[in-house]
Order: structure tokens, then sequence, then C-alpha cells
């Protein structure tokens, strides 16, 4: 959930900029990853913050129980394949096929079979990867760059992670090292249809 906008919200800012359609899909509100003493409906409300506050509309979240998705791999193939049928995306933004987590390479592999046929990218987040192989980049303005830290500020329940917002934003500055600019996300093309 914090690691989709961690890793495309940059992307999520200028397709809503130019107007275009977003839907936002989360499996789990992780609330096994909750730290002691903390309100098990923090994700919940994090995550609702987050879609207000990105002026998100259109969004579904499943009640998947965290670090187990892979139990529920066929079960995900189809869902993700009736939301599709559904919504018809252009482009499927998720996680990098190079994520290790569980969950996430779940949802990155079933994510491939369902949307074989649309173009997919995979976002970073380095704390889940050991190979990283970025093929796109998109440049992002400061105002970009400050919304996302506003957006991911709003993730309280993971401030208990070491600079858990400035790995981030300095992943953000790095990638846009490498093409010349002040920040750029980055994005794993596994599919590209035109």
């Amino acid at each position: 959930m914090d690691d989709g906008i961690g890793g495309s919200c940059g992307l999520i800012c200028r397709v809503l900029q130019h107007g275009s359609f977003i839907h936002y899909v989360s499996f789990s509100f992780a609330q096994k990853s909750i730290q002691p003493n903390t309100p098990l409906n923090t994700t919940e409300n994090e995550f609702y913050k987050v879609m207000e506050f990105l002026k998100i509309k259109h969004f579904n979240v499943y009640p998947y129980e965290v670090r187990i998705f892979p139990s529920f791999r066929q079960e995900i193939l189809e869902l993700l394949i009736d939301l599709k049928n559904e919504i018809k995306p252009d482009v499927v933004v998720m996680p990098t096929m190079n994520d290790y987590h569980q969950d996430h390479k779940t949802i990155a592999e079933e994510g491939f079979r369902a949307f074989k046929d649309i173009t997919i990218l995979g976002y970073e987040m380095p704390r889940n990867m050991i190979n990283a192989s970025p093929n796109l980049f998109i440049r992002m303005s400061r105002q970009e760059v400050f919304i996302k830290m506003q957006a991911l500020d709003i993730f309280e329940s993971q401030k208990w992670r070491p600079n858990f917002v400035k790995s981030i934003i300095v992943l953000n500055e790095m990638r846009g090292h490498q093409i010349d600019v002040k920040y750029a996300e980055s994005y794993e093309v596994i599919r590209w249809i035109l």
C-alpha cells in the first residue's frame, strides 16, 4: 500500500495532472505488520487519507492477509483478470518482477499473467530487491517530489522504519542524477504494447 505510493507517486501525480483516469488497487491493509500498541485500523485510515490527498477517486482494497499471498495465487489471478475486464486499463503499474517480497512477487507474477496484452511497468522498492533493472525514467518536478513526501508522511505507521521517506527521495535523486535532472522515478518496462 505504501510501497505503491513510494514507488510511483510521481507518475500518479503526472497522470492525474493530465486529467487521466487512475484506478488504484491494494491487496491488504497489512495489519499483521503494524507495530505493537498501534490501533489495527491505522493502515486502513492512512490508505483512505492518501487516496483523498492525491485525489484518487477510484480504488479497491482486498482483505488478503500480509505475507501469505502465494497461498491465494489463483484467486488473485482471477481477481486481476476481473479487474482487467472491468477497468480496461491502458497501462498497469505494479511491483517490479525483481521484487522478492513474497506478496509483491505474487502480485507481479499474477499481474503479468493477467495483463500480458497491456503495457506493464514495475516500480522499484529497493528494500525488497536484490537487483534493479530500471529502463524507464520519469522526470519529477520539485512539486511532484513535495507531493510524494507529503503523501508518504501520511503513513505514520511506517515511520518506525529508519529514513522511511528520506530513502525514497534519495532514490529519486539518484535516478534523477542518472538522467541529468534533479529527481526521477524509474521503472522496469515489463511489457510495452503500442
